[in-house]
């Protein structure tokens, strides 16, 4: 945020750390809720949603430190976590079912990049099947829900064939918030641009359906490579590719832009 000309909106934060088993923990503790209640940051709204001139959203589940208690900004730019489990390897579960070998390019790691729980066994994660995935690890995207980082160094695929950050539509996904740490990411094993909507827990689409990469514009949705290139990509892009440019070390040689 300094380097987006919103250092004063950082120095407006208490950012003195708390336990983490304190609900009133950051960024929701109730010295900084005031400020995130009255708070719109356009830099992270995309114009062409249809809720943009009101981007503040209600209902937000409360899974984590994300904030439900009121109305906060949705994020419409989350981090890649590439084709790494979003809790449940749907797009590899459902009738039929995908062969093992075509399921390991696009549902790996574990729990959004955590390295334990999870409430489907990934097709490939060494804890359960004794793998192999295309790519090793808890994460296989430029991000993860951890504190491990990727360097750029690390990325063998080519930061201009990684995906970093994307598009999405927060009102589909309840989970989704700007100042919500449960979850600011979006999982490639989610179909591009599936404009699947709002995860109810009661039966309909959940936040493993809901979470992807998505917009409102036509035929596709923007995203941001490693190489700090913006792409606007179609949704008719073949899914093993899309996957193959979520992962950072996957060595896929599918992994190009079409």
């Amino acid at each position: 945020m300094p380097y987006m000309e919103l250092a004063t909106v950082v120095n407006s934060f208490n950012m003195t750390p708390k336990s983490k088993t304190d609900m009133d923990w950051l960024p929701g503790g109730p010295q900084n809720k005031p400020i995130i209640a009255d708070l719109i940051l356009p830099q992270f709204v995309c114009p062409s949603d249809p809720i943009a001139g009101n981007p503040r959203l209600s209902g937000r589940v409360s899974t984590g430190f994300n904030i439900s208690d009121i109305p906060v900004q949705g994020l419409w730019y989350p981090g890649s976590v590439g084709p790494t489990q979003p809790d449940r390897c749907f797009y590899t579960s459902g009738p039929p079912p995908l062969p093992f070998d075509l399921a390991r390019k696009v549902c790996m790691g574990l729990n959004f990049g955590s390295s334990s729980g999870s409430l489907d066994p990934n097709p490939c994660y060494p804890a359960f099947r004794g793998g192999p995935c295309v790519q090793d690890g808890a994460f296989v995207g430029m991000f993860g829900r951890s504190t491990l980082a990727v360097q750029f160094r690390q990325v063998s695929d080519g930061l201009s064939n990684t995906i970093m950050v994307g598009e999405t539509i927060p009102s589909h996904c309840r989970h989704n918030s700007l100042f919500g740490n449960n979850f600011p990411l979006a999982s490639t094993h989610i179909p591009f641009n599936a404009l699947n909507e709002t995860d109810d827990l009661l039966g309909g689409p959940t936040y493993w359906r809901t979470s992807g990469f998505k917009s409102y514009h036509a035929s596709g949705a923007h995203l941001l490579f490693g190489d700090g290139s913006v792409h606007f990509v179609s949704d008719t892009i073949d899914y093993y590719a899309y996957n193959s440019l979520g992962t950072t070390s996957g060595d896929e040689s599918d992994a190009r832009l079409p």
